[in-house]
C-alpha cells in the first residue's frame, strides 16, 4: 500500500470542511436565539423560585416561627432563683431511648410502680393520681401526631423547678416545665395562635390564646389549668402567668439572679462536676438534681420527728442516735446514667443541721476518714457470700453506749444488776468504757443468710429468723481482750450463759458462749485473730468463713470481693472521698435473707399501738357499762360491777384483736413482699458517705446487672 507523502497529515485527522452559504448561517442564527431563550427562561424561573423562597421565609417567620432565631442557653438560667426543687437532664435520648421507656413506671400492672401509686413509700395519692392522669394525656394527645416523646419534647433537654405551698399539700405546687424543643413543636406552637389549627393541635383540652400570647390549656383530668409560652427553642409549661413572666425576664436579663447564677446551683452542682475523676467527671448525660427538704416536710403536713426517740421499738430508738429527719435542710445530687456496665451512679450533697445528734452520731460526724488500709481489709475480709458488708469509724464500745442509751429504762436497770452483781463493774455503760480502750474506732460489718450445716452440737435457740452477723475490731489491747474474755467465762449465770465452747481455728482460739437470750441463734462467739483484729459474731461457723477467706483466699472456695474486678474498680473510685463509712449490700442476696423475718414483721405490726389500745378499752369499758348498768359513771362504779364489767371488755378486746389480725395478716404479707421484690429488683448498691457537722456528701453506685 502506498504510504502518504512524509509530512503529511493522517486523512482520519483532517479538518471537515464547513459548509457556507446563506443556509448555515441561518441555521446558526437560530440556535443561538435558542439558547438565549432557555438561559432567560432559567434566569426568570431562578428569579421567581427566590422570591416566592423570600416571600415563604418571611411568611413563616411572621406567622409561624423564625427557622435561623437561635436557642436558648441554659435553662437553669431561666428558673427563678427561689425554687424548692429543681431537676434538669440533658440527651435524655441517650439513657431512655424509647417513649415507652419513659411511660412503663405508669402501667398499671407494672409490679414495682404499685406500692409507690397505692401511697405506701410516703407519696401522697392525690399527687401520683396526678402525674399519671398528665401522662396518660400527653400519651393521649400525640397518637397520630408527627411528634416524637423523645426526639421533639423531652429528648435534647428538660428542667422542671418549682415552689411547694405554704399549706394545703403537695399537689398545690407551682411549677415550670422546660424544654428543648424541635422545629415541628416550634412550628406547632406557631400555628398555634390562630384559631382554626389550635383548636386542632390542643384538640379537647379548650386552648385560649390570652392577650399577651400566652396560651392557656385544660387538660382532662388534670384538675385544673396549664400556661404555654415558647422562646426560641424552649417550650415552658407552668402552672401560672407570674411564674411564666418571671422566666421570660430571666432569659432578658441574660440569667441575672436566676437559680443558675445561684450557689445552689453552682457551688453544689456545677462545681461538682469539675471535682469528679475517672468516668464520673464525664458530664453530658449526668441528671441535676436539687430539693429545699424542709419545705417539703412543710408541704406534706410531716412535722413530726422519725425515728421516734419515744418509740416502743428498740430499734427506732437506736437508729434515731445516728439519725432523724429533721437533720437534712436540702440536697443537690448528680445522677449518671452508665451503660458498661449498667448502673446508676450517684454523687449527693447534703446541707445538715446536726445539733439534734445523738452520741454516736456526733462521735460518727467527728470521725476521722477511713484509710486506706481499713478499706482494703474490709474488702479483702468480706467472703462473696455475704450479702452485706461495710466499714465505718465508730468503735464497738461507742455502739454498745448508744445501745445501752436505747434501752428501756427496766432493760438497762436489769442488764446493770447483771454487770453490778459480778462485783467489777456498776453498770453495762462502765463495761463499755473498758471495751472502748481494749478495741480501736474501726468497726468491720459482714453480713451473710444463716444457711451453715446444722450440727448435733448447735445451741438451743427461739426459734427466730437469724442473719449472721460478723464484726471486726482493731485490737487495742490483747491483755485487756483477754481480761473480758475470762469476765464471761466467770460470770456465766449472771448473763445466762449455759455452756462455753473453746475451738483451735487454724492456730487461734475461738471461743463460744451458748445462751437463749441470743435471739435466733442462741449464741456469741469470739475469735482474736492474733494482735491484729478481734471477730465477733452470733454464729461461730461464720467466724470459721471470714478467717479463711481473709486468710486463705488462694484455696478458699468462698473468695473475698477483692477478688472481684467490678466491685474492686467501685472501691477505687470511691477511695479517694474522704469517706467516714462505705457499706456494699446485693439485693437477691439480702432479699432472700430477709424472707425468713417476713413471719415475725407481720406479727409484730399486727399488736396495736399501746396509746390506741388504751383508748379503745376505755371507750369500750364506758360503752359495756352503759349497757349493763347505765345507772352507773366510769368512775363510781361499785367493785363487784366494774369486775363484772371488766370481764366483758376483755372478751370483746381479745374478740377485736383477733379480727384485726385476721384482717391486716394478708394485706401486711403482702406489702412486705413487694418491699423485698424492690430489693431483689436492684443487683447491687455501693455507697460511702462523708460527714461534717454541716454537710454530708454521699457516693452511691446501683448496679443494675
Amino acid at each position: 500500500m502506498a504510504q502518504p507523502p512524509k509530512g503529511s497529515k493522517s486523512p482520519s485527522k483532517a479538518p471537515v470542511a464547513v459548509e457556507a452559504g446563506p443556509g448555515a448561517a441561518m441555521r446558526a442564527l437560530v440556535e443561538e436565539q435558542q439558547r438565549q431563550r432557555r438561559k432567560r427562561r432559567r434566569t426568570q424561573i431562578a428569579t421567581v423560585a427566590l422570591v416566592l423562597l423570600i416571600l415563604a421565609y418571611f411568611a413563616v417567620t411572621s406567622f409561624v416561627f423564625n427557622p435561623l432565631e437561635g436557642s436558648v442557653i441554659g435553662f437553669q438560667n431561666a428558673v427563678p432563683r427561689a425554687c424548692d426543687f429543681f431537676v434538669r437532664k440533658v440527651r435524655l435520648a441517650d439513657d431512655l431511648p424509647l417513649p415507652s421507656t419513659v411511660l412503663t413506671p405508669f402501667d398499671e400492672n407494672a409490679t414495682l410502680w404499685k406500692p409507690i401509686e397505692e401511697g405506701r413509700l410516703g407519696v401522697p395519692r392525690a399527687a401520683i393520681a396526678e402525674v399519671r392522669s398528665t401522662v396518660a394525656n400527653l400519651q393521649k394527645s400525640l397518637e397520630g401526631a408527627p411528634i416524637d416523646l423523645m426526639r421533639d419534647l423531652v429528648g435534647r433537654e428538660f428542667v422542671l423547678a418549682g415552689v411547694f405551698p405554704q399549706s394545703g399539700g403537695i399537689e398545690k405546687s407551682r411549677f415550670g416545665l422546660y424544654l428543648r424543643v424541635s422545629w415541628k413543636v416550634r412550628a406547632g406552637m406557631g400555628l398555634a395562635r390562630y384559631a382554626t389549627f389550635r383548636d386542632k393541635i390542643f384538640a379537647g383540652m379548650s386552648p385560649e390564646l390570652l392577650p399577651n400570647g400566652i396560651l392557656k390549656i385544660t387538660p382532662p383530668g388534670y384538675g385544673g389549668s396549664l400556661l404555654l409560652a415558647r422562646v426560641q427553642d424552649l417550650l415552658l409549661i407552668a402552672t401560672d402567668e407570674g411564674w411564666i413572666q418571671e422566666s421570660l425576664d430571666l432569659i432578658e436579663a441574660r440569667g441575672q439572679n436566676s437559680f443558675g447564677q445561684g450557689a445552689e446551683f453552682n457551688d453544689q452542682i456545677g462545681n461538682k462536676l469539675t471535682e469528679r475523676t475517672g468516668t464520673r467527671s464525664q458530664a453530658p448525660s449526668n441528671l441535676q438534681l436539687y430539693l429545699r427538704i424542709e419545705n417539703l416536710r412543710r408541704a406534706l403536713g410531716d412535722t413530726s420527728e422519725w425515728p421516734n426517740p419515744k418509740s416502743a421499738v428498740f430499734e427506732e430508738r437506736l437508729l434515731r442516735s445516728v439519725f432523724n429527719t429533721q437533720i437534712p435542710l436540702d440536697v443537690s445530687a448528680l445522677v449518671r446514667f452508665e451503660k458498661n456496665p449498667r448502673r446508676i451512679a450517684i454523687d449527693a450533697f447534703f446541707d445538715l443541721d446536726t445539733k439534734s445528734l445523738e452520741v454516736l452520731g456526733k462521735r460518727l460526724v467527728d470521725s476521722r476518714p477511713l484509710q486506706k488500709r481499713d478499706v482494703k481489709l474490709a474488702f479483702d475480709m468480706v467472703p462473696q457470700s455475704a450479702f452485706l458488708g461495710g466499714v465505718v469509724n465508730v468503735g464497738g464500745g461507742d455502739l454498745l453506749k448508744e445501745i445501752e442509751a436505747s434501752m428501756s429504762v427496766e432493760d438497762r436497770r436489769m442488764v446493770d444488776d447483771g454487770f453490778r452483781r459480778t462485783g467489777k463493774y456498776d453498770s453495762f455503760k462502765t463495761f463499755c468504757d473498758e471495751l472502748s480502750i481494749a478495741t480501736g474506732d474501726r468497726m468491720i460489718w459482714i453480713a451473710r443468710e444463716n444457711n451453715y450445716p446444722a450440727e448435733d452440737r448447735d445451741p438451743k435457740n427461739d426459734g427466730g429468723p437469724d442473719a449472721a452477723i460478723a464484726v471486726a475490731m482493731r485490737q487495742l489491747s490483747q491483755e485487756k481482750l483477754g481480761h473480758l474474755r475470762e469476765y464471761f467465762l466467770n460470770n456465766k449465770q449472771q448473763f445466762g450463759i449455759t455452756e462455753v465452747w473453746n475451738k483451735d481455728v487454724r492456730g487461734f482460739q475461738r471461743t463460744e458462749f451458748y445462751s437463749p437470750l441470743v435471739p435466733g441463734t442462741g449464741e456469741m462467739a469470739m475469735l482474736p485473730v492474733g494482735t491484729e483484729e478481734v471477730l465477733v459474731s452470733n454464729q461461730a461457723k461464720m467466724l470459721d468463713n471470714v478467717l479463711a477467706t481473709w486468710r486463705l483466699t488462694a484455696t478458699e472456695a468462698d473468695k473475698p470481693y477483692s477478688e472481684d474486678p467490678g466491685f474492686r474498680a467501685l472501691v477505687d473510685e470511691a477511695t479517694g472521698e474522704n469517706m467516714n463509712v462505705l457499706a456494699w449490700t446485693y439485693g437477691p442476696k439480702l432479699s432472700k435473707a430477709l424472707q425468713r423475718y417476713v413471719d415475725s414483721w407481720v406479727q409484730g405490726d399486727a399488736f396495736a399501738d399501746p396509746d390506741k389500745q388504751r383508748a379503745d378499752r376505755e371507750a369500750l369499758f364506758a360503752q359495756v357499762l352503759r349497757e349493763k348498768y347505765p345507772q352507773f359513771t366510769p368512775q363510781g362504779v361499785p367493785q363487784k360491777e366494774r369486775d363484772e364489767v371488766e370481764a366483758v371488755v376483755d372478751q370483746r378486746m381479745q374478740q377485736r384483736e383477733r379480727d384485726a389480725k385476721a384482717r391486716a395478716t394478708p394485706e401486711l404479707r403482702k406489702r412486705y413482699q413487694e418491699v423485698l421484690s424492690w430489693v431483689k429488683a436492684v443487683p447491687a448498691v455501693f455507697a460511702g458517705a462523708q460527714l461534717t457537722a454541716k454537710h454530708a456528701t454521699v457516693y452511691m453506685n446501683l448496679l443494675l446487672e
